[in-house]
């Protein structure tokens, strides 16, 4: 039977085995350490009578306990125990003296197939997670195919053969029936590696239609504590501040960015799923669970975890707003964030814009500038009318708010110059299988309306050898 393989991987499983395990070895270890002790004194109290000179003192029964797991306490005393509870008491001990050897191995053994258990389900989710971005590598759709071929300076495709892009999401039910992923498979891998996120589709549609669950998985780039930041030197940057909490928001901002060479800040990420810090609007004070920095700290031992997330809450609201003044490089900089607007009754415009607070206050415009946002404006009206029959409003429906990150950073850097507005998108603009068009034609007004440096061309090549999940979009980044 083989034993050791002789492969390092061998010995750091059992290193990691030992790791885990030592809290439960050394907490048993004392306890029958302490049952030990606790025989020696009723040992010394019967035998001490009967033989005061072997077992002249409490010391010595001790020293006889524990001599027992050595030699046998053989070369130690002369004689052994003559009472029936003495004797009684040495086979105890004897049995103990196994213990001492079986427990620990026991649980060292246990530990080692848990850490084995634990490297194989590693390498199936490393898999697995090859599997999702085999996924996400998709023959350009249709429409888009003829966009391109009908703007051959967007992106050049040889022979009229489509290239491949990341589609928006991947339905659940695929996975589970290409690549034989269960649910646990693909929950455990997008919670392993955050460039993955489950998402629900019914979550973009308003309750009034009592919308159906479906389950699908995202993908995005992860280049920063809080999500996604690309500098392209652009004057125009795409932000993003809610992507982790708004289905597909952060796929539609990267394709927007990436077309208009645009730079891209995007939300993604959170320290603890669940506890979620948007950054459309940020709050005076961070917390965790609801709990104050000062709350946390009344009882700092209990709260250590808290505390470290509320430290990564602090440090990420630091790199995204240190991010947005990099970009800020003058009054020709602009800020475009993007977010998505859920359709109902009561809202069934599918773009809204918003630069100020409620009635206007507080604009974040420059007035060298106002024709410039008006134009945008404008060009986005027209061409949301005519090429998709959607509708455009300028309203207070959706103002900025107190929170609003460029307020904040006007806070922090009162010296930055730049200009900010907010572009509500409908939810069923950003499902449509038009979208990938939609992207390109807003980037060509953004870059006509503000001044941008001109759409990015992309060719066939790069289509078919970049686009192959996120993580090789930029391998500079």
């Amino acid at each position: 039977m083989k034993l050791f393989s002789g492969k390092i991987n061998d010995l750091a499983s059992f290193y990691r085995a030992f790791l885990n395990t030592r809290r439960e070895m050394g907490i048993s270890m004392l306890i029958l350490l302490f049952i030990t002790f606790t025989l020696s004194i009723v040992f010394y109290l019967v035998e001490h009578n009967e033989q005061p000179d072997v077992f002249d003192s409490w010391w010595s029964s001790i020293v006889w306990a524990y001599s027992r797991y050595i030699e046998g306490g053989d070369g130690v005393f002369e004689g052994g125990p003559i009472t029936v509870t003495g004797r009684t008491i040495a086979f105890l001990l004897g049995i103990i003296g196994i213990a001492i050897v079986a427990i620990p191995a026991g649980i060292i053994g246990s530990g080692f197939m848990d850490a084995i258990s634990e490297e194989k389900r590693e390498k199936e989710l490393n898999m697995f997670r090859d599997n999702l971005e085999l996924a996400f590598r998709e023959l350009v759709n249709v429409a888009f195919r003829e966009y391109l071929q009908e703007h051959p300076d967007l992106c050049r495709l040889n022979n009229g053969k489509s290239g491949y892009y990341l589609p928006a999401y991947v339905p659940l039910a695929k996975l589970q029936l290409r690549y034989g992923m269960d649910t646990k498979d693909v929950f455990e891998t997008t919670a392993k590696y955050p460039e993955f996120r489950i998402t629900n589709l019914a979550q973009m549609e308003s309750e009034e239609k009592n919308p159906d669950d479906r389950f699908v998985v995202t993908h995005q780039l992860i280049n920063r504590p809080y999500g996604c930041f690309i500098n392209r030197n652009s004057k125009i940057t795409i932000v993003a501040p809610s992507s982790v909490l708004e289905t597909l928001t952060g796929w539609f901002a990267h394709y927007l960015a990436m077309a208009g060479g645009f730079n891209l800040i995007s939300k993604e990420t959170e320290p603890k799923l669940g506890d979620f810090d948007s950054y459309a609007g940020i709050t005076k004070k961070v917390t965790v669970n609801g709990y104050t920095f000062e709350e946390l700290m009344k009882n700092k031992t209990k709260n250590a975890d808290k505390l470290k997330l509320y430290k990564q809450k602090v440090e990420n609201r630091e790199a995204f707003l240190n991010d947005l003044k990099a970009v800020c490089t003058g009054e020709d900089s602009w800020l475009i964030y993007l977010n998505t607007a859920i359709m109902n009754s009561t809202n069934t415009d599918e773009f809204h814009f918003t630069m100020s607070k409620a009635n206007g206050s507080d604009p974040m415009v420059l007035d060298a500038n106002l024709a410039k946002y008006q134009k945008l404006v404008d060009d986005m009206t027209l061409m949301a009318k005519e090429d998709f029959d959607y509708s455009v409003i300028q309203s207070d429906r959706y103002p900025l708010p107190i929170g609003f990150s460029g307020y904040k950073l006007k806070e922090k850097a009162p010296e930055t110059v730049f200009n900010a507005l907010k572009i509500n998108v409908g939810a069923p603009a950003i499902k449509d299988n038009r979208r990938m068009i939609l992207i390109y034609k807003m980037a060509q007004c953004i870059n006509e309306a503000l001044g941008g440096t001109g759409m990015i061309e992309y060719d066939a090549k790069y289509l078919t050898s970049r686009h192959y999940g996120l993580r090789d979009y930029h391998p500079t980044v």
